[in-house]
């Protein structure tokens, strides 16, 4: 778990180097209550633009949304029976007897619309988003070349960032980022990081990479860089106008923060609000709740 802003910056930047197409939060394409209201990053409704549609058009047939709503639906379901946390635990099947079918059909769904993505974007490098270790789970057993990059972030960083309201505004809607308490950021924070170390334990070190956001931040052009040539994007290709500023295109991701609709020039540099602005006894509350991770990870 990271701040509101950084994965899906990450995710714009490398989708804009050659070869590659960013597309957001994945996942949430088959939120069935947001399939007619969903909007790209581009500024159109999802079943509206001019990308997502004709990769719609390619994987179901249709892009409109009676068409779209029963296998939308039907692949919600699947999704939510095996993208939980609580599904990456040793539970024997016995006690979860639909798990293998939630499987199947889900990395069925999830092989159709990444052929499809490709079919139609051309691109050889997909960058998702999506940030729920067990939905990499899923992907890692999908006949598909996935490669897992682990953002972290201190805990009390994250926990501050997600204290904080934002709004934007897009062609007339405004969008607003929830809210959430000390000690419920910090339980996220501690049981997502806990599924993500689980997940690296059992990938080979060339499919997993671990960045901590403060490294990315401090050096964002040799950082991306490296990033690009571990996904095998060339590194000459990305957007940097200086070695801590972008420039960013209009680009397709399909769900995530509001950040997901920035163009133009973007400076990359350390979010450090929080170490001066965060009550001190929150900072020692979620300490107190995080801190065999924030060891681990080099922040205590």
């Amino acid at each position: 778990m990271t701040s509101r802003k950084s994965e899906l910056t990450l995710c714009n930047i490398l989708g804009q180097a050659a070869g590659a197409f960013g597309l957001g939060e994945l996942h949430r394409l088959w939120d069935s209550a947001a399939l007619a209201t969903r909007m790209c990053s581009c500024g159109e409704i999802v079943l509206n633009c001019p990308v997502w549609r004709r990769v719609l058009r390619a994987c179901y047939g249709s892009a409109d949304t009676d068409a779209l709503r029963p296998t939308f639906a039907a692949i919600e379901r699947h999704r939510d029976g095996c993208t939980r946390v609580r599904h990456m635990l040793p539970i024997p099947r016995a006690f979860a007897p639909s798990l293998d079918q939630h499987l199947r059909a889900y990395r069925q769904a999830l092989e159709a619309i990444y052929a499809s993505i490709g079919a139609v974007t051309g691109c050889q490098v997909a960058v998702d988003a999506s940030k729920l270790p067990a939905y990499a789970r899923v992907l890692l057993g999908c006949r598909l070349d996935v490669r897992v990059l682990f953002l972290v972030r201190d805990a009390r960083a994250t926990a501050y960032s997600w204290r904080r309201r934002k709004r934007t505004s897009v062609r007339g809607r405004t969008f607003t980022t929830a809210q959430y308490s000390w000690a419920a950021s910090a339980k996220e924070w501690l049981i997502t990081n806990w599924a993500a170390e689980r997940l690296a334990r059992a990938l080979p070190p060339d499919r997993l990479l671990r960045v901590r956001y403060e490294d990315l931040m401090q050096q964002p052009q040799p950082a991306l860089q490296r990033i690009a040539r571990w996904a095998g994007l060339a590194e000459d290709s990305l957007p940097f106008i200086a070695p801590d500023q972008v420039r960013l295109s209009t680009a397709h991701l399909i769900a995530g923060n509001q950040n997901r609709f920035r163009t133009g020039e973007v400076a990359l540099r350390p979010d450090d609000e929080w170490s001066a602005a965060m009550p001190l006894r929150a900072k020692r509350w979620v300490t107190l709740l995080t801190w065999p991770l924030l060891r681990r990870y080099g922040y205590l």
